[in-house]
This record gives C-alpha cells, structure tokens and sequence, in this order.
C-alpha cells in the first residue's frame, strides 16, 4: 500500500519534485528517526573543520546536515536524478563547501551499469545497485550505465586529508573499500557503514580488519565491540574505527 501511494504522490508532483519535498521533510526530521541512531552517533565523532567523503549520497538527507559551513564535504552519487536534488539542497541550505560528483566508486575505472528499481510503481531512489554484483530478492527496474573510478584515483582527494568517510552503496562496499585502501591507510578516517546481512557482510568486515581497524556497532545507545556481539546483532548499522 505504501509504495502505491508514493506512486501515486511521484506521478502527482513530479518525480523530483517530490524528491525534493521528501529530502527536506527528512532532513527537518533527521535526528527523531531512530534508524539512523548509529549515523547520528557518528556525526558526532566526526571534527568540526574534518573533511569527508560520502560515497552512496542518494538524494542528500544526511549529507546536508553535515555540510554545517565548517567540514568540507565531497559527495559521490551515481544516479543523475539523486544528484539533481543534492544540487538543489545544496543551493537551499547555502553548503557552499559540499562538491558533488555525479559518480559511481569502485574496484575499476570505466563504465557500470546500475539498476534504478521501481516496486508497485513507485521510483526507489535509495535502492539503486551495480547489475554485476547483484544479490538475491533485489527489486527489477530501470538500467542506466554511468561513470565508476577507484577512490584512490580521484584527482580531487590528492592533496586532502579525509577524516571522515560514509559508505551506502547496497552491497557493493567490498568494491569500494578494495578501491581505497591507499586513502584509508593514509589517513586513518572513521567511517560509517551500513552492510545488509547476507554473504558479502563478512567479506567486508574482514577487510576492514585486515587495515587495522576496529569494528562497533550502537546497542541500546552505546557503542559496543561488534567481535562480542557477532551472533547476535541484527542491525546493519556500522562504525570502523582506527586501532
């Protein structure tokens, strides 16, 4: 029922129009939503003047609050429709310091095909994932081919110390995070990190472990030692840190 009556509110408005709407009613909202009470446990690891990257930035919910005019923040997104609304939010909320690329990051240098899904109609801007590397029970839609680099390739970190790093990208952070090790290695950032769990979770885990990191998760409002907890935490909210 959900889905249809977003279908019905996109085909209404206006597909980025609605966007639009649903980012800033969500940003008002941000810190009442408790399924993001990891990510905002996060933000407030992350210095004042810290630069970050948010690979997997969607349409910009929880990248705009982070871009409070004192961290310099660059965003990466893949899907064009995503990142006409972070341009929009941020000439909203006057971010001058956010840098937005209209790019997908990876293990590779070249050309990826994403699926954009659609479920009972309604657009799932959120969902969006690499065709390649699909997992089972993922929702069928449309396929758009886009730009993908390697994180330790990108010309604009090169003189840049990255603090801070959020990964959403719908089971392809392994790809990722084996696209920036260099960075990570360099510059020791703490990351946040959502992982569904399925097979690729643990493979993830391992090589954030193998670059000397440590790995929490938030239980009842504290930060816990993921190890003492892998058998039984069902969330898919992430925090690495650096030992």
């Amino acid at each position: 029922m959900k889905n249809y009556l977003i279908s019905a509110l996109q085909k209404l408005l206006g597909y980025e129009r609605y966007l639009f709407v649903f980012a800033k009613l969500k940003i008002r909202l941000l810190t009442l939503n408790k399924k993001k009470e990891t990510y905002l446990y996060f933000e407030k690891l992350v210095p004042e003047h810290a630069t970050i990257a948010v690979i997997g930035a969607s349409i910009g919910i929880t990248t705009i609050p982070f871009a409070n005019g004192k961290r310099t923040i660059f965003a990466y997104e893949p899907i064009p429709s995503n990142v006409s609304i972070i341009a929009r939010l941020k000439q909203k909320y006057r971010a001058d310091k956010l840098s937005i690329f209209q790019l997908a990051l990876g293990n590779r240098t070249g050309k990826v095909e994403f699926i954009f899904p659609k479920v009972n109609g309604a657009k799932k801007h959120g969902l969006s994932y690499v065709k390649d590397v699909s997992i089972e029970n993922q929702p069928e839609g449309e396929v758009l081919t886009v730009e993908i680099d390697r994180f330790d390739n990108r010309p604009e970190l090169e003189d840049k110390k990255i603090e801070a790093m959020k990964v959403i990208a719908e089971n392809y952070e392994f790809e990722i995070f084996s696209g920036a090790t260099e960075i990570i290695n360099r510059d020791s950032p703490v990351i946040y990190c959502e992982l569904w769990d399925n097979v690729k979770r643990p493979v993830v885990l391992d090589l954030i472990r193998s670059m000397n990191y440590v790995i929490w998760v938030l239980i009842d409002g504290k930060l816990e030692n993921y190890e003492n907890h892998c058998d039984s935490y069902q969330g898919k909210h992430f925090i690495f840190r650096p030992r």
